[in-house]
This record gives C-alpha cells, sequence and structure tokens, in this order.
C-alpha cells in the first residue's frame, strides 16, 4: 500500500491518508508518509483531483517511487549514525542531479542575517580530484569519494547582503524597513573589521557544511570531512578570489564496510551547564 497525503491548489498539505477511501486517515505527521514495496519507497502526491473522503474539493495524484536511500529519516538517527567515513566505494558514483541536490540543502542552512555567505566547488572529475589531491596531502578519500566538496566561507558578506536579502522582501516575509535596518547594522558590525568578516564566513562555511553531511546522510551517502589541505593551494587550483576562504573539504560517496563506527563522545556533563 503507498501512502497519500492531499494539497490544495497553494501547495500546502491539508491531510494524509491511505489510498483506499474505505481506510482511515492517518494523523497529521510533519513528513510524507508512504509504504514499502520490494525495497522501493512509494509516495503519492495528491493534486487537482476530488477526493470527496478527504473532504477535499480540489486534489489528485501523482505516484512516486523513490529508492530506499533517498527516504527521509528522522533527524535524530541521521545524527546518531553519521560517521566520517574513510572508505568509499570507488565503483559507484553521483550524478550531477545527486550532486546539485546536497548543494540546495545544503544552503537552507542559517546564516547571519541570512547572507548566505558560503560557495561550493564539487570536485569530482578524475582530473579535478588529482588537482586536489595535491594540495591536501594526497589523502586517498578525495579520488576514492563520488564527489569532494570545498566549502568556503565568503568576507565582505554585508556587501552582497542587499541582493541576498530581496527576495524575503519580494515574498513579503521580511518588510521593507527590516530590511533596511539589517542593511545598516550589517555595514555597521562588518565593515573594516577583517577579523569579524572572517569569524563569519568561517561559522557560515561550518554551518553549510554540517547541513551539507547531514544531507548525504538521509540520502544513504557517508561523508568525510577534511580540514587538511594547503588553503593557499586550493585557492590557487580552483581559482577562488580573495575573498572566498576555504574552510573545509567533505568527501561524499557510498561507504565501504571498513569505516569505523562513530567513535564515543564525551561524557554530556563533560560539555553541557545548565544555568
Amino acid at each position: 500500500m503507498s501512502g497519500v497525503f492531499c494539497v490544495a491548489g497553494d501547495g500546502k498539505r491539508l491531510a494524509s491518508a491511505s489510498t483506499s477511501p474505505d481506510e482511515p486517515l492517518m494523523h497529521e505527521r510533519p513528513h510524507l508518509t508512504g509504504g514499502y514495496s520490494q525495497g522501493v519507497s512509494c509516495w503519492r502526491i495528491m493534486t487537482n483531483r476530488a477526493c470527496g473522503h478527504l473532504g477535499v474539493a480540489a486534489c489528485g495524484s501523482i505516484e512516486l517511487s523513490l529508492p530506499m536511500g533517498s527516504i527521509m529519516k528522522n533527524v535524530s538517527e541521521l545524527i546518531e549514525s553519521r560517521i566520517s567515513a574513510n572508505a568509499f566505494d570507488t565503483s559507484r558514483g553521483l550524478s550531477d542531479e545527486q550532486i546539485e541536490g546536497l548543494v540546495r540543502l545544503a544552503t537552507l542552512a542559517p546564516s547571519s542575517f541570512n547572507a548566505q555567505n558560503w560557495k561550493v566547488i564539487a570536485v569530482r572529475t578524475p582530473e579535478a580530484k588529482q588537482r586536489l589531491k595535491k594540495v591536501a596531502y594526497d589523502q586517498p578519500k578525495i579520488a576514492d569519494a563520488a564527489v569532494t566538496f570545498i566549502i568556503c566561507g565568503t568576507l565582505a558578506a554585508h556587501k552582497g547582503l542587499p541582493e541576498a536579502l530581496l527576495p524575503s522582501v519580494e515574498k513579503g516575509i521580511i518588510e521593507r524597513s527590516v530590511f533596511d535596518t539589517w542593511v545598516a547594522m550589517a555595514n555597521g558590525m562588518y565593515e573594516g573589521n577583517e577579523v569579524f568578516q572572517r569569524d563569519e564566513a568561517i561559522r557560515s562555511a561550518s554551518l553549510c557544511a554540517m547541513t551539507l553531511m547531514l544531507a548525504a546522510q538521509g540520502q544513504g551517502l557517508a561523508s568525510g570531512p577534511m580540514i587538511g589541505f594547503d588553503p593557499a593551494g586550493v585557492a590557487r587550483e580552483f581559482q577562488l578570489s580573495a575573498s572566498e576562504v576555504p574552510a573545509m573539504l567533505i568527501a561524499v560517496g557510498y561507504a565501504l564496510p571498513e569505516n569505523w563506527p562513530q567513535k564515543p563522545r564525551k561524557a554530556l556533563k563533560q560539555v553541557l551547564t545548565l544555568v
């Protein structure tokens, strides 16, 4: 059995249910409901057809079959199952569409004032991987993984803030007065403060990187972050501008069995203070 949910004309989901009108509605959940058959997840999206048993005037259905690896998991499961992989299956690659999907999710990470001061380079061809390897201490996983991302933070984010914020004004998410206030505040905070600009670049790049790793985990992929590289060499090989700071590398692909499991973490009492 595949699950369904209904959406109104504006795309908002109204209810979820089984495919049969004789079966009761499922309780509303913040994620898609569905069923599995022979390792495939089947989903049904309702649009533009009558669904009287759901009490919705306009809906219909598009059925999608997704590989098990693409099923969205509970966030806690993703975090608790994530490892830092070193061994990747060299026989399995990722399509450009898959790479773009990962980066799209990564760019949903938060950033100060929503400046989105990051840049991502996807190193996926054999030639590009070799160029990256030679400035990253010849780490094998750069060549073995399907793709290695160079995650950069950008300096002087305040200069690009008006362009980054304008869509939020146009969509009515923030008022023009908020736009003007944030732009003025950012200019006051970052202009002439190179240390703060660099701090912000590393913060934003790190948030983007962690979101990308969780996105990869959610699609059945493994990731391995790296700080072992020559920043000047990376900038030279991949034509980074003076305002683009490489913060880390992230290898992404299909893990081999010999990877270590997630290593133990410090006791909570060592890292948490309740006040």
